[in-house]
């Protein structure tokens, strides 16, 4: 389960703001916290990322904490040190949001391989050409913005954090570097550099636009098209209670056998997590054979989660290894990962399925999309998933004594099935194409009889 547990009670969420300021002494205390939970809570943070190189990074970061900073002050100093450990479900985020009055870099961008940003379309009523290239924002080299920016984004692979960026740039711009007009320059269609001003758009502009993009607003849904046979399951999260994913399947496999559909398209594009006990309930409808998401995994046992886990809570035996030994892992090869039989015939689905992918897919999702596409039990069409077969996850999360910001801490390392330590990767489409298109790429191949 790569859900997120609550391990304290976030007290006197009123006290602080991004405008409160904190001594020196008070910022290096939630320094030393956060250092302290890494290390006791994480079963490897360093896997990727030097010990060595974090303590002296980390120690250059204390020794430049100033009194008078403030919470998001002291977020853009440590976040990028907690990033290099390459691990999404390890974070840091900022206690509050920006003011009303911040606006927003009013341009969905592309960010290619060589950090150079071109225009996808317009949030405001200033407008640029599509594939527009953007040279420099306020003085600024596109390139070296997006040389920044990359480093405040959590993620696993280097492939997740620039798609992930490109999405949410303006976020990102304006936490980093707070303007609220800007200086752009460009190349025109005629190859000519040129410049104009603009002013930002609003936050909700922004959101609204990338809710239009990301085309959900329920984390289940489904829809049938009776003529053409096809069923379309949306499934937005894993996120929710188990017992309403189990009725929402139970229906919905019951309205569909009883319609005659031949394809089921599971749209998971824009899944990012929650609990594979609900991946499970779905692929018990979809599976022939029996099935697991995991091979197994390595759990590190911390005071912090024995204190918040009803598993560990009064389990004498780990408190008494505790008190021995201090955290402790406990392997994967001491875990029963058993098969799990799928749902009788009578109610499976048995048609032709599709799964859709794309990088927003992570966590409990890609475990999910992982055991569909290692069992085989249909066609992946779309983008590579941004959660990996070989991955952290099932985080403890608190919040800074002082600043009040949160973080989180994996204090699992997953192996999915028939992944090992080399399995760095998302799921790999069958049919590979940009993930927007996906959904309508596939219901066209089904109508004109080419999948």
């Amino acid at each position: 389960m790569k859900k997120l547990i609550v391990i304290f009670t976030i007290l006197n969420i009123g006290l602080c703001s991004a405008q409160t300021r904190f001594t020196r002494q008070q910022l290096i205390n939630d320094a030393d916290t956060l250092y302290q939970a890494i290390n006791e809570i994480h079963p490897n943070p360093y896997y990727q990322y030097s010990k060595k190189d974090f303590d002296r990074e980390f120690n250059e970061l204390k020794h430049n904490l100033r009194d008078s900073m403030t919470s998001m002050d002291f977020y853009n100093l440590i976040t990028p040190l907690v990033a290099k450990l390459n691990d999404g479900h390890t974070n840091i985020t900022p206690y509050a949001s920006r003011s009303q009055e911040q606006k927003l870099f009013p341009f969905r961008i592309n960010i290619s391989d060589k950090h150079e940003i071109f225009v996808i379309d317009s949030y405001g009523k200033t407008k640029l050409p599509k594939g527009t290239q953007i040279t420099y924002i306020n003085g600024k080299n596109s390139k070296d913005i997006i040389k920044e920016l990359l480093r405040y984004i959590f993620g696993e692979t280097d492939y997740f954090k620039k798609n992930y960026l490109q999405l949410k740039f303006s976020d990102y711009y304006a936490n980093t570097y707070g303007y609220s007009s800007f200086k752009i320059g460009y190349i025109d269609e005629q190859g000519k550099s040129r410049n104009m001003d603009t002013n930002g758009v609003d936050t909700d502009v922004v959101e609204k636009a990338l809710g239009s993009l990301l085309s959900f607003e329920k984390t289940l849904d489904l829809t049938l098209d009776e003529t053409n046979k096809i069923a379309i399951l949306s499934f937005n999260s894993c996120d929710i209670p188990v017992e309403f994913a189990q009725d929402f399947f139970k229906t919905s496999f019951d309205s569909i056998n009883k319609m005659g559909i031949e394809y089921l398209i599971i749209d998971a594009r824009f899944n990012g997590g929650g609990t594979d006990l609900v991946g499970n309930d779905l692929l018990m409808y979809i599976s022939d054979v029996p099935f697991k998401q995991y091979d197994g995994t390595d759990t590190k046992i911390s005071y912090q989660l024995a204190k918040s886990h009803p598993w560990y809570q009064n389990n004498e035996a780990i408190w008494d290894r505790l008190r021995k030994e201090g955290p402790f892992i406990i392997p994967k090869e001491e875990e029963d990962r058993y098969f799990l039989d799928p749902y009788p015939d009578s109610v499976r689905f048995h048609g032709k399925k599709f799964l859709l992918t794309g990088f927003l897919n992570f966590s409990a999702a890609t475990d999910f999309s992982w055991a569909f596409w290692k069992f085989g039990l249909g066609t992946v069409i779309g983008e590579e998933t941004g959660g990996l077969g070989h991955s952290f996850g099932a985080s403890l999360n608190s919040v800074l004594p002082n600043t009040r910001l949160k973080y989180n801490v994996s204090n699992k390392l997953f192996y999915n099935y028939k992944a090992d330590k080399n399995s760095v990767h998302g799921v790999k489409p069958d049919i590979e194409i940009p993930y927007e298109e996906a959904l309508d790429y596939t219901i066209n191949a089904i109508k004109n009889g080419k999948l």
